[in-house]
């Protein structure tokens, strides 16, 4: 996770929950992607939509600092500076000189050029002020890409807030995916099973078809039997009938 992730809810600028970037307590980030420029940086000279610099030459305006101290002494001089070397001139033209008396200590004044290392003396606080130049870096000078930034967070709000909605409607759309997938399924099935019982009703007709065939077949060639040994039956009696007729006229001949 990079150092730009800002979790859901919280601010742009100090990462803290409780308020957005446009009521952000704090100082502007000059980094990251509301106010800060990219990683690899534009070159100097080159200008944003607005037609302002993005960056400023080190070199063209040098960065200033708000004053906290008056200017101090780079060192503390024991001595006074040595004259100046003038042409040697012959001693016999010059009357005897009294002897020098010894140099007074020098006190640091504000009028020299002092070092704040060096310095003890005792100088209120006074608190910085906010820079009077423009489009230079400065630790309290808004970025001239500070409301583009500021756009792109209101944005970005605005996105984070309306993810429940996309959120609700994607699983909508999948609810209703996986309904037509289901109901297309269900269609499926129910017409494989049409397929399959006309398929049976079919071959049961085919079946029965046959079966009454075949009973009929074997009723009438039962009905032909049935037919022949009637005739076999009715010969037989008739046959017994004329014996018994011609034995019965043998025994009233044999009477008489």
């Amino acid at each position: 996770m990079t150092d730009n992730f800002v979790p859901y809810g919280a601010c742009f600028n100090c990462k803290q929950q409780g308020h957005w970037a446009r009521n952000c307590p704090y100082p502007r980030r000059d980094e990251g992607l509301i106010t800060g420029r990219p990683i690899s940086g534009p070159t100097y000279g080159a200008c944003s939509s607005r037609g302002q610099p993005l960056l400023v030459a080190p070199t063209t305006i040098p960065p200033q600092y708000a004053p906290s101290a008056p200017p101090l002494p780079m060192y503390v001089p024991s001595a006074p500076p040595l004259p100046t070397p003038t042409a040697p001139v012959p001693p016999s033209s010059l009357p005897p000189s009294p002897p020098l008396p010894p140099p007074p200590l020098a006190v640091p004044t504000h009028n020299v050029t002092h070092d704040a290392s060096m310095s003890t003396t005792l100088v209120p606080y006074q608190p910085r002020q906010a820079a009077t130049y423009q489009n230079a870096p400065s630790w309290n000078n808004w970025n001239p890409r500070a409301r583009e930034g500021e756009l792109l967070a209101l944005v970005r709000e605005i996105a984070y807030d309306n993810r429940e909605l996309r959120e609700t409607r994607r699983l909508e759309s999948e609810r209703k995916a996986r309904e037509e997938q289901e109901r297309m399924a269900k269609e499926a099935e129910a017409k494989k099973a049409e397929e399959e019982a006309k398929k049976e009703a079919d071959k049961e007709a085919r079946l029965a078809k046959m079966m009454n065939e075949r009973l009929g077949k074997m009723e009438k060639k039962r009905e032909e039997d049935n037919k022949k040994i009637w005739e076999k039956l009715g010969k037989a009696k008739k046959q017994r009938r004329v014996t018994r007729l011609a034995e019965k006229r043998r025994r009233e001949d044999r009477r008489k």
